[in-house]
This record gives structure tokens, sequence and C-alpha cells, in this order.
């Protein structure tokens, strides 16, 4: 699977639900290291690789965490997750020319209104649900477009050295 589609993979297991008695199937964990295996098959292990750690870690943290720290792992960890979908689209796009300007678009109509929507879940806003369905828009068109960008021609980051085929060998 090329590293754009296991973005996508990752996204839609953090960002959706499928819960059984009130149990997320779809582990969050789980969707970081999908995202994180993703930017190590990039050869990026920059600022987006580290939050996707940190993200993992904090996610583990989420689901261990007593009830009096839950609020506060919550909170800090819905807003990492808006960042850390902005730097995780980041390689994609140095990949991309034609879904470039997209991708930007669309990495940061998540991270900005799903600020917002962390922010309302732990009444620290007063906000309708425009902003979650903006949200949620934005996640369902950038997964879209991560898995439309992978059925393309892939080309390395910039900065990545070229992969250069291996010389035919003798019979």
């Amino acid at each position: 699977m090329k590293p754009p589609a296991q973005l996508a993979a990752g996204f839609a297991v953090v960002f959706f639900a499928v819960r059984v008695n009130g149990f997320d199937l779809l582990l969050d964990p789980v969707g970081w290291m999908i995202c994180t295996s993703a930017l190590a098959n990039m050869e990026v292990f920059d600022r987006a690789f580290t939050c996707g750690v940190a993200m993992i870690l904090s996610s583990v943290l989420l689901l261990i965490a007593p009830s009096d720290w839950e609020q506060v792992i919550g909170l800090a960890a819905g807003v990492g997750n808006a960042v850390t979908v902005a730097l995780m689209v980041e390689p994609v796009m140095a990949a991309t020319r034609r879904h470039r300007n997209l991708l930007d678009v669309l990495r940061w109509a998540v991270a900005g209104p799903g600020v917002l929507v962390v922010l309302s879940w732990y009444g620290y806003a007063e906000l309708g649900g425009l902003f979650q369905m903006v949200a949620l828009v934005a996640m369902v068109t950038l997964i879209v477009v991560l898995v439309r960008v992978s059925q393309e021609p892939w080309e390395p980051p910039a900065g990545t050295p070229p992969v250069v085929p291996a010389p035919p060998t003798a019979r």
C-alpha cells in the first residue's frame, strides 16, 4: 500500500468510530501507528513523525487514564489530532503536484474546525453542529483525495534520494 493510502487508512481508523457497548473498536493508537508507518515508508522523520509518535502515546494514555484526568488528556489529544493531521499531509503535498493545493486547503479545513469541535466537546465553546459537519466533510474529502493520490504514479517527497532500479543480472 502506498504511503498516501496508508495515511488515509490511519485517518479513517482515528477519526471514525465503530462502537459496541460504548467501546470503540477502531482504536486510535492503531490508526496513529498506521499513519506513522506511512511517514516512515516515505522516510519522513521530522516534526510530523514526532507528532505521530506523540499521538500514539496520548491515545494510549487516554485509554488508560483515570476519569479525573480524562478531560485534560482528551483536550490535549483532540487539539493534537488536528495539528498532527495538518503536519502529516505535508510530505504528501511535497510529493504531488496535481493535488498539492487541494490537500493544503483540506488539511486546514480539518484542523481549524477540528480544534473548535474539541473545545466545544469539553464546554469551552458554544458551537452548533456546523463546525462538526465542516470537519467531518473535510476529513472524508481528505481521505478520498489521499486515496486518489495513491492511485497515481508516486514520487518520493523532495529531499529523499530517488529510487534507482537495480541493474539487470546476467544469466
